[in-house]
């Protein structure tokens, strides 16, 4: 990787203007996604010193960027448009915005100047040992080693991810009781009563028509599930 080349910090009126332009576009970004459950800033936007580089950085950027740790469920898919700029064990990379884009004042270039940067943390795929290493992800454990951080998003509650694995779940459910109500109503009424203990009991409470009720929940989860697939 690329030395880091000196900056020239921006005054604090300036640092103010993009403090409060780059938490307003995060904000935005996180509200148009359902899976994103927590959001900590943390590096240059928290210490407010922003500023320009002498030289194109890392062939990335022209100045700092605002470093913004994600924690996600698992049903996360980066939407497009976000810029993928690489995986590790503590999290995967995106270029999501800048912050020129918000401040005329601040210009534009061929490179992003000051790019918004989401570090996506998911429990299931990465190491938390190590992003906590890497990010302001644990709070608590940056302010012990001394690095600032902030938290921008917590979703209340429980994460909004949560309501698509709820209904994922009842869905499930449905489909599963739709495909055995549904094969248990077209076999004949013999082989359920050769089948079933206290079949007498139970084959009266299996009238006909409930093929119809059963087709249908069939039908609503399959439906869901496909939908669910082709959106992602």
């Amino acid at each position: 990787m690329d030395t880091k080349p000196k900056k020239k910090v921006y005054s604090k009126d300036i640092q103010d203007k993009m403090y409060d332009a780059a938490k307003k576009a995060v904000m935005s970004i996180i509200e148009q996604n359902d899976h994103i459950c927590s959001a900590n800033a943390f590096g240059s936007v928290v210490r407010r010193d922003f500023g320009v580089y002498d030289r194109i950085y890392d062939n990335k950027r022209y100045g700092s960027d605002v470093d913004i740790v994600c924690e996600v469920d698992s049903n996360f898919v980066a939407p497009k448009g976000w810029k993928f700029r690489g995986r590790a064990k503590a999290f995967d990379v995106y270029d999501v915005d800048a912050v020129e884009n918000y401040l005329p004042e601040l210009g534009k270039k061929e490179l992003p100047i000051h790019p918004i940067k989401f570090l996506i943390y998911d429990p299931k795929v990465h190491d938390y040992e190590e992003t906590k290493k890497w990010s302001g992800i644990d709070m608590a454990y940056s302010k012990s080693k001394g690095w600032p951080v902030e938290n921008w998003y917590a979703a209340k509650n429980e994460p909004k991810g949560s309501k698509t694995r709820t209904l994922d779940t009842i869905l499930t459910l449905t489909l599963i009781s739709g495909g055995i109500g549904t094969l248990f109503s077209l076999l004949p009424k013999r082989e359920i009563i050769s089948s079933i203990p206290l079949n007498a009991q139970l084959a009266p409470a299996i009238p006909d028509y409930n093929i119809y009720i059963f087709l249908i929940m069939l039908l609503v989860g399959a439906v869901y599930f496909l939908v669910r697939k082709f959106r992602k």
